[in-house]
């Protein structure tokens, strides 16, 4: 099973990146865990573009423009296989 995850900052600027992930235990997944795999995949795009900008991730939803879903909640609870997530993050800048 995937998600799609659509990274944004700003929601006037709206999506800036998107990952798929692949999810092995999709309906034991909480919403922290998939905030985990998508700091991997972060860390892992930034090695492969050279980019020195870091993210710190916000909340999830449902859409760019929803409320954040808690931590503590079941994926499977609001998403289901290869739908799309939402993650507002922030951006900060390595020197």
């Amino acid at each position: 099973m995937i998600i799609y995850c659509h990274l944004f900052i700003d929601k006037a600027k709206g999506i800036f990146q998107t990952f798929k992930i692949p999810l092995p235990n999709f309906y034991h997944i909480h919403i922290l865990d998939i905030k985990t795999l998508i700091e991997k995949e972060i860390e892992a795009s930034k090695k492969r573009e050279n980019v020195t900008a870091d993210y710190a991730i916000q909340y999830i939803s449902k859409t760019i423009h929803s409320k954040s879903i808690s931590d503590s909640i079941k994926l499977s609870t609001f998403f289901n296989n290869k739908d799309d997530i939402f993650c507002c993050v922030s951006k900060y800048i390595n020197n």
